[in-house]
Formats: structure tokens, C-alpha cells, sequence
């Protein structure tokens, strides 16, 4: 809705930190519900996910391919984007380590 308005990369800066915020609110409950001893290869695992559902839509959505959406990601957005997947697969470990805001 924001990018019509503002352009993508100003939309990605206004979406990361709410989805990011979203994450790390919900990391803990999760977290303490699933008894997760290896919250890092938790991140890990809902990042590809996170990364096979994207494709997914890209193909649906776009009509791209393989190599269009490995492509997307060497544009200014797609940079943005995978900063923000980045710090995605992170939060748990960080939460655990108490490097990420509580949610609790």
C-alpha cells in the first residue's frame, strides 16, 4: 500500500521494523512453549521458510523465476529485505542471549 506513495525502499524501512518487532515479541513465547535448546537453528529453519515461501509467491505473483528472484535480491530493495531476513533468523538467539527486546 505504501509503495504507490513512497517508492519500495522507504516502504521496506517503514515494514522491517514492524515485522522484526512483531518477531521479537513472539520469539520468547515460542521460545518458552516449544523448549527450544537451539534457538539459532530455529531462526535458521523459519528462515528457509520464510525464504521458500517468498520464492513461492514471487513465481505465483510475479511470474518469476529462479534467477529473477536471485536477482531481486542484488537490487537497493533487495538488500533491505535481506538485512532484515538476516536479523529474522537471528532473533531467537539474540532474544535468548538477551541482545533482542523483551516481549514478555
Amino acid at each position: 500500500m505504501l509503495v504507490p506513495a513512497i517508492g519500495r525502499v522507504p516502504a521496506l524501512l517503514v515494514e522491517l521494523p514492524l515485522l522484526l518487532g512483531f518477531c521479537a515479541w513472539i520469539a520468547p513465547k515460542i521460545l518458552r512453549r516449544c523448549a527450544v535448546r537451539a534457538p539459532l537453528a530455529m531462526g535458521l529453519c523459519a528462515l528457509a521458510l520464510l525464504l521458500i515461501l517468498e520464492f513461492c509467491v514471487g513465481v505465483a505473483v510475479r511470474g518469476w523465476d529462479f534467477a529473477d528472484w536471485l536477482a531481486d535480491f542484488a537490487t537497493l530493495p533487495g538488500l533491505v529485505t535481506l538485512a532484515g531476513y538476516v536479523v529474522f533468523a537471528a532473533l531467537p538467539a539474540m532474544r535468548q542471549r538477551g541482545l533482542a527486546p523483551r516481549g514478555d
